[in-house]
């Protein structure tokens, strides 16, 4: 507005008066609407209503398209591409993946590893050896702190290695000994493969449950089994 006196006319003060009146109702307060009741033409006059109900005309119909523009509708390439990521949704709520969806999943995984852009994270539970290194298992932990009171120096998780088309990463490494162990509480057939094909390049202990027990009882046996692999 520019420098001058402003005087307000009544047609001025009555818009005023319906504009706080609408924001005391958008605040909650009850007070009654004098608009209430009445229609667009009533309110607006006939030329404003047309051109109001002509516009949410097309707003709906836009709506019912799928969009909120004018008369938009999508193609059958953007409704195919919806109906792809839909089905991604459904596969993340638990359904089940196919079998080529799951190898070529289990593949780029595998690719990650071996490229060095993806690392095994560590549990919400995982254990604390006496050196303060963190181990996945109760069973790392054990086997670690035998090591410290042997005296023995060990890193954990040390390298991962390239194996065919798979990766692997051995428990525990043993300098003085150039000697890899895997302690391993239950063997599945991958992991059965994986160390075959490391044993075959490089010296490996494995610690599997029986010889854990062993381990247990006997500590000095550990010993025994480090020294004996070669």
């Amino acid at each position: 507005m520019g420098k001058g006196i402003y005087i307000r006319t009544a047609e001025g003060n009555r818009k005023i008066s319906q504009a706080m009146l609408g924001k005391q109702h958008a605040l909650g307060h009850n007070h009654p609407s004098p608009l209430k009741g009445l229609t667009l033409e009533e309110y607006h006059g006939k030329e404003k209503a047309k051109r109001i109900r002509r516009k949410m005309s097309i707003a709906q119909l836009g709506n019912q398209n799928g969009c909120g523009q004018k008369g938009c509708k999508h193609t059958e390439e953007h409704n195919r591409k919806v109906r792809i990521a839909n089905l991604g949704k459904q596969y993340a709520l638990g359904c089940k993946h196919t079998e080529e969806a799951r190898r070529n999943q289990s593949e780029a995984v595998k690719r990650q590893y071996r490229n060095g852009e993806r690392e095994v994270a560590f549990p919400n539970n995982w254990y604390e050896t006496r050196k303060g290194i963190k181990v996945r298992s109760p069973w790392e932990q054990y086997v670690c702190d035998l090591l410290t009171d042997f005296r023995i120096e060990y890193e954990y998780e040390k390298q991962r290695f390239n194996l065919d088309h798979t990766t692997y990463l051995p428990d525990l490494y043993l300098p003085r000994y150039d000697l890899w162990i895997e302690v391993k509480g239950r063997m599945d057939t991958e992991s059965a493969k994986k160390i075959k094909l490391f044993s075959q390049e490089h010296s490996l202990l494995v610690i599997d449950g029986g010889r854990y027990k062993e381990i247990q009882n006997t500590p000095r046996i550990l010993m025994q089994l480090i020294g004996g692999v070669r």
